[in-house]
């Protein structure tokens, strides 16, 4: 539909929403479950006169029809913005003064703002619709707006809200792994935080998938594959019209598909056909769009977030405070890691859906967040802000969960000549995973207050220096996580036996 081309709704009295359903244009307020996000427009609360009000109705109800619930959602919260900071009766006209004024109270982080209403502005005018003046047009067409800074916390490296460190990412994962196999996190928790560390979608893709789209493939080889299937976002298109196809990790792509089969099974009865049941299911309610009957918003995805956050709780080495986890971080990750890996921008514009280059230029120039070099003196400054281990020091053997058990001896003779005992493992069953390494970030490790911590903690920087001298530094960073569990330990231990650090 060309951008002029937009009054069915004032003439028909329905708004067709894209990607389904209606709206009753007089109604107020409007309100519309749709397809991962919900909306509550009202508009006898603003203080604008009929007329004006007519014609915002009529050019939302564009927008409504011809762009996404979210960027209708923008403009409408944006215009409230707007309209709060009038103080006078309600108004019929918007003026040149009103665009003044409202730019003065903008500050650098707001100043977008006026950017998104001067569209809005400029299509009532073009349409017709009264209430916003020439002049208005003219002056939004010559002030320069600045546009929400984009890429601000790539670039910086925030720690609150930009890319994950590679520690905290590591920290993140091996806690999902520790709180899910204790039963703190559920496999529906479980299978969401894999997706987003696996690919960094936006809520609103993970908002829209359905069971369907989580897939088995039994590969000529007999090796397990897995692939998902995510609905493309941010395109100007009908919602699951277009995918995403990536493979999953075979461990999280076998729990991720028992979780997508509980689904089946709990929620079969809601949907003639199960296999279009969502893959995070919400309520299911009669308002909802048919097609997505049940499921949850990109609301609803970030408030999930927000639990595993409290569960997981994991230490950032920056901060000292627990990870900030929000979709948007994931993304950044994932774009920063890919350009440090050597990948061009098209490939990462691709990894993260985006339908160009514009916006992922910024992970070009974005200094790496990997700390390039670590030694024994930044491994004991940063082990007690990033509490990476997160097992039990013990006196020795007697005190060990499994006291009597000698299989849960750790040792290795690459650390220790004499194969002397680092500790025990306290888990009763087998761990496929490389000990005494993937111990010291396990919660089920019982390392002794004697053991050879600082021949391990030597061993992992004598590799760590080797692969970053070889430039294979996204590889010497992957143990950085153990290093810092390790130098937690003999921080622990020095203090108990009354020794100093070095």
């Amino acid at each position: 539909m060309s951008e002029e081309i937009g009054r069915p709704a004032s003439s028909q009295g329905v708004i067709q929403v894209k990607g389904g359903g209606v709206i009753f244009f007089e109604s107020d307020p409007w309100l519309f479950r749709g397809i991962g996000q919900n909306i509550n427009f009202s508009f006898d609360d603003l203080a604008i006169g009929a007329e004006l009000r007519g014609s915002i109705k009529k050019t939302l109800a564009w927008y409504l029809e011809n762009h996404s619930l979210g960027h209708a959602t923008n403009i409408y919260m944006r215009f409230r913005h707007f309209v709060k900071n009038w103080q006078a009766s309600p108004r019929e006209h918007i003026t040149s003064a009103d665009i003044l004024n409202y730019r003065s109270i903008l500050s650098d982080s707001t100043a977008w703002y006026l950017g998104t209403l001067g569209g809005f502005f400029k299509k009532i005018h073009r349409s017709g619709y009264p209430g916003v003046e020439k002049s208005v047009v003219d002056l939004l067409s010559q002030i320069i707006i600045k546009g929400n800074k984009k890429g601000e916390a790539v670039r910086t490296a925030d720690p609150d809200i930009g890319a994950y460190t590679e520690i905290e990412t590591q920290g993140l994962f091996r806690e999902l792994k520790n709180k899910f196999y204790s039963k703190e996190i559920s496999l529906k928790e479980y299978s969401l935080f894999s997706l987003f560390l696996a690919f960094g979608m936006r809520n609103i893709q993970y908002a829209q998938m359905k069971v369907c789209d989580i897939q088995y493939i039994n590969g000529v080889d007999g090796a397990d594959t897995y692939l998902v299937k995510i609905p493309k976002g941010k395109k100007r298109v009908i919602p699951r019209s277009s995918f995403l196809e990536m493979r999953l990790n075979p461990n999280a792509g076998a729990l991720i598909l028992e979780y997508a089969n509980q689904v089946r099974s709990k929620f079969g009865s809601e949907l003639q056909d199960i296999e279009l049941l969502p893959l995070f299911p919400g309520k299911f309610t009669s308002e909802q769009v048919n097609a997505f009957r049940g499921h949850l918003t990109s609301v609803g995805i970030r408030n999930i977030l927000n639990k595993i956050e409290k569960k997981l709780a994991v230490i950032s080495e920056r901060t000292g405070e627990v990870i900030n986890i929000s979709g948007v971080r994931f993304r950044r990750s994932i774009g920063t890691r890919a350009v440090e890996e050597g990948h061009g921008l098209l490939t990462v514009a691709a990894l993260l859906d985006h339908e160009d280059t514009q916006n992922v230029g910024v992970y070009v120039e974005a200094t790496s967040t990997m700390i390039d070099k670590i030694d024994k003196a930044v491994a004991f400054k940063l082990a007690p802000m990033a509490q990476a281990f997160k097992g039990k020091l013990i006196a020795g053997p007697s005190q060990a969960s499994r006291a009597d058990d000698p299989s849960s001896l750790i040792r290795s003779s690459r650390f220790d000549s004499t194969c002397k005992p680092m500790g025990n493992c306290g888990e009763f069953g087998f761990c496929n995973l490389m000990a005494p390494i993937s111990c010291y970030t396990c919660s089920n490790f019982e390392p002794w207050l004697d053991g050879p911590h600082e021949k391990v903690l030597d061993f992992l920087l004598g590799e760590r220096e080797r692969l970053s001298a070889k430039g294979d530094t996204r590889i010497a960073a992957v143990n950085d996580q153990t290093i810092l569990a390790v130098s937690q330990v003999i921080l622990i231990c020095n203090k108990q036996l009354g020794f100093a650090n070095e």
